[in-house]
C-alpha cells in the first residue's frame, strides 16, 4: 500500500532522444510538458551525444527545478543541484559537463509546474552546446 502511495506521489517518465546533428553551437535536445505534481524525467541520449555545456529554458508557466543528474558514457555521474524556481521565458545558468566535451548517455530531472491562475503547464527545453573539440583537422 505504501509503495502505491509513493508511486502516485512521484511519477517518472522516460524518453529516448536521437541526437543527429554534430554541428558546433547550441542545439535543442528535448522538450517536455511539466505537470503540477513532482515528477522525475529521464532522457536517454543516443547518436551524436557529446556536449560541453547544458542549459534549460522554461516556457508557458513557471517551473520549480530541483535536481538534475548527468550520466556519462564512461560510467561517471554528475549531480547538479538546481533548487530554484524558473519564470516563464527564463534560461537556467549554463551547466558545464565533466571534461571539455563528453558523451552523455542519460539526463534525469526532478521538477514540477508552479501553481498559476491560468492553470497552464510549463514547458521545459533541454539545450546542449557542442564545441567539437574532439574533431581532428583534415
Amino acid at each position: 500500500m505504501m509503495v502505491m502511495l509513493l508511486l502516485a506521489m512521484f511519477s517518472c517518465s522516460k524518453k529516448t532522444t536521437l541526437v543527429v546533428s554534430d554541428r558546433e553551437g547550441w542545439q535543442k535536445i528535448e522538450e517536455s510538458i511539466v505537470n503540477f505534481e513532482k515528477e522525475r524525467e529521464e532522457i536517454t541520449l543516443v547518436g551524436s551525444n557529446s556536449f560541453a555545456k547544458l542549459r534549460l529554458v522554461v516556457f508557458d508557466a513557471a517551473i520549480e527545478l530541483q535536481d538534475m543528474e548527468i550520466y556519462y558514457e564512461n560510467g561517471r555521474k554528475q549531480d547538479v543541484s538546481l533548487r530554484s524556481p524558473m519564470k516563464e521565458d527564463e534560461k537556467s545558468r549554463i551547466i558545464d559537463v565533466y571534461g571539455k566535451e563528453s558523451s552523455i548517455t542519460k539526463i534525469a530531472f526532478t521538477y514540477k509546474t508552479l501553481p498559476n491562475q491560468e492553470k497552464e503547464k510549463g514547458m521545459l527545453q533541454l539545450w546542449g552546446y557542442k564545441t567539437n573539440v574532439d574533431e581532428k583537422p583534415n
